[in-house]
């Protein structure tokens, strides 16, 4: 997914992620990046949360040990792995998620190396 670094923050869309302080210094002057998260590091949730999205859920994968999430997001389709009695209703919509930052991967957008 596409951000620009902006002051501490990362800008998706119409959301702003705050960027962990240890890796600002690795940015200099680069101010877009791609954000890559994987999806065992997107925590869901059935209820509104504190720093938490609203996302579209598309589809539901029931797995053999974990079940896998299809959102959609400002545009951008996302993976979420949660556990497979994970209690979803059959016709819910939509579904709020957070990143966990400490485990997002930044890169840079032109060079795609990795920056965090």
């Amino acid at each position: 997914m596409f951000a620009l670094l902006c002051s501490r923050n990362l800008v998706c869309g119409k959301v702003c992620l705050e960027t962990p302080l240890d890796c600002i210094s690795k940015f200099n002057k680069r101010n877009r990046v791609i954000l890559g998260v994987r999806p065992e590091d997107i925590k869901v949730y059935l209820e509104s949360k504190e720093n938490a999205f609203l996302a579209q859920l598309v589809l539901v994968e029931k797995m053999d040990k974990y079940t896998i999430l299809s959102l959609s997001w400002q545009g951008q389709n996302l993976k979420a792995i949660v556990e497979r009695n994970f209690s979803i209703q059959p016709k819910r919509d939509s579904i709020w998620f957070h990143f966990d930052m400490d485990r997002v991967y930044l890169f840079d957008r032109n060079a795609q190396e990795l920056l965090k």
